[in-house]
C-alpha cells in the first residue's frame, strides 16, 4: 500500500500538467482493439497517458478507470515509438507497444505491432500527433 502511494505521488509532482502541449495517437486493429496514446510535448516528446481498450478488458494510466497500468518506459525518436506498459505492482509488462512512423511529404504513416499479455499480438494502424 505504501509503494501506491508513493507511486501516486511521484506522479503528480513529476507528470507534465495538463496545460502543456499534447497530443493523441490512437490506433486500432481489424480485431476492435483501441489504444489511445497520450503525448505531452515539453522540450521532447513523453507518453503521458495511454488506455488500451479490447472487447472484455480496459487497461488505463487514469486511476478507477479499468485496470490500472503504468508506463514502465517510453522511447519516441526518430521513427520509432516504443512503449511498455506494466501492472499496478510493478510486477510485470501487461503491454508492449512498437510503432513506427513514416513521413513522405505532408503524408504520415504509423504502425506497428502491440502484445498484451494473455490476449496476443495485434497489428495496428494509428492516426494522430
Amino acid at each position: 500500500m505504501v509503494q501506491r502511494a508513493l507511486i501516486a505521488i511521484c506522479l503528480f509532482f513529476f507528470t507534465p500538467s495538463l496545460a502543456s502541449a499534447t497530443g493523441n495517437i490512437v490506433c486500432q486493429s481489424q480485431d476492435g482493439v483501441v489504444v489511445d496514446i497520450q503525448v505531452s510535448n515539453l522540450a521532447a516528446s513523453v507518453v503521458s497517458g495511454i488506455e488500451i481498450r479490447t472487447q472484455n478488458r480496459l487497461l488505463s494510466t487514469k486511476m478507477g478507470r479499468g485496470e490500472t497500468v503504468f508506463i514502465l518506459q517510453h522511447f519516441i525518436a526518430g521513427d520509432r515509438i516504443l512503449i511498455d506498459v506494466t501492472d499496478d505492482n510493478f510486477e510485470r509488462i501487461v503491454a508492449r507497444i512498437r510503432l513506427f512512423v513514416d513521413l513522405e511529404g505532408d503524408e504520415q504513416t504509423i504502425a506497428g505491432p502491440v502484445r498484451i499479455e494473455g490476449l496476443g499480438v495485434y497489428a495496428m494502424s494509428c492516426e494522430g500527433l
